[in-house]
């Protein structure tokens, strides 16, 4: 939830409460409490594979970030003769149908 959202969800007191229009970066928003719920205290256990699942996933996501930072820091140099054997292997001996790349 964004911020201005929550503090206007959290503050509705009955149920049936309505609040005024609120609104946030996603438009303006009327509040309306259904039903309110007791903060509950869940066992690390009913919650520990998720909590790993999205450890694992936080972690390749920033591992993922650090390699494309760490392979785009530095220029690449690709030898000419190595680009021509490129398009070769891809258009064969007709070059002309190669596009023109600047160099």
């Amino acid at each position: 939830m964004v911020k201005p959202f929550e503090e206007v969800a959290f503050s509705l007191g009955e149920t049936g409460a309505i609040s005024e229009p609120v609104e946030t970066n996603y438009g303006y928003h009327i509040i309306r409490l259904n039903r309110a719920m007791p903060p509950e205290l869940v066992a690390y256990d009913r919650v520990q594979q998720g909590l790993m699942q999205k450890a694992r996933e936080k972690y390749l996501s920033d591992y993922r970030l650090r390699y494309i930072r760490g392979q785009v820091a530095e220029p690449i140099d690709i030898k000419q003769d190595a680009v021509e054997v490129m398009v070769k292997r891809y258009f064969g001996e007709e070059l002309e149908l190669a596009p023109n790349f600047p160099e």
